[in-house]
């Protein structure tokens, strides 16, 4: 398979840094950059499965508060006991108190 091209624009200073660590590392420029790039993809998928679960809680709490019928003006309802379990389980979640990180010895 053919390979396909980047065309990427750099201050002069950043150019030398990239070539400088790239010779270091026995690597031509395009290959350092690929490694770079494979790096941070990598960081990236991983960031994602960390936190998919959140997001995904955070995403069907935005959408059932979408749902929610507007407040009347002035008033401060106060939340029902299921909802204040919901709130306890997301902050659980968010703090890192549920005990499911997703990274075994940390906190979220």
């Amino acid at each position: 398979m053919a390979a396909k091209r980047f065309s990427i624009s750099t201050t002069p200073e950043m150019h030398a840094l990239i070539k400088e660590h790239a010779e270091n590392a026995g690597l031509d420029v395009s290959a350092y950059l690929v490694a770079a790039a494979i790096q941070q993809i990598t960081r990236d998928v991983h960031v994602r499965a960390v936190f998919a679960d959140l997001d995904s809680a955070i995403n069907d709490l935005e959408g059932r508060a979408a749902a929610l019928p507007p407040e009347p003006a002035g008033a401060t309802p106060a939340l029902t006991e299921q909802e204040r379990r919901e709130v306890d389980e997301i902050a659980a979640l968010i703090s890192g108190a549920s005990g499911d990180t997703g990274r075994q010895g940390h906190a979220a």
